[in-house]
């Protein structure tokens, strides 16, 4: 009796911490796609709206679009930037930011 007592209790807890680790990986998968869906996009199909969050694609961080933010277009897409010292850095080489 006591073995079938020991052998559920040890299933119960098996199961119970498979579980739980299956929800904690549902749970970082979930916030991993959310904060992709989130990240600021670096390329527009046309200059962004005022307010719009963006990549810088020199410096690489993220920034809101001003009013006099700096944009450059290349290949179709346009690139805003984050301060007026990398639209040049970014138009004499447009390439070398876009493959890093």
């Amino acid at each position: 009796m006591k073995l079938y007592t020991l052998t559920g209790l040890f299933l119960a807890t098996f199961l119970a911490l498979g579980s739980a680790a299956a929800c904690d990986k549902e749970t970082k998968e979930h916030a991993m796609s959310a904060a992709l869906e989130l990240a600021a996009p670096m390329a527009f199909d046309k200059p962004p709206a005022v307010g719009t969050k963006a990549k810088c694609p020199v410096m690489g961080q993220e920034f809101t679009v001003k009013e006099n933010s700096e944009f450059s277009t290349h290949k179709g897409k346009t690139y805003v930037f984050c301060c007026p010292g990398c639209k040049p850095k970014f138009d004499k080489n447009p390439e070398k930011y876009l493959n890093q």
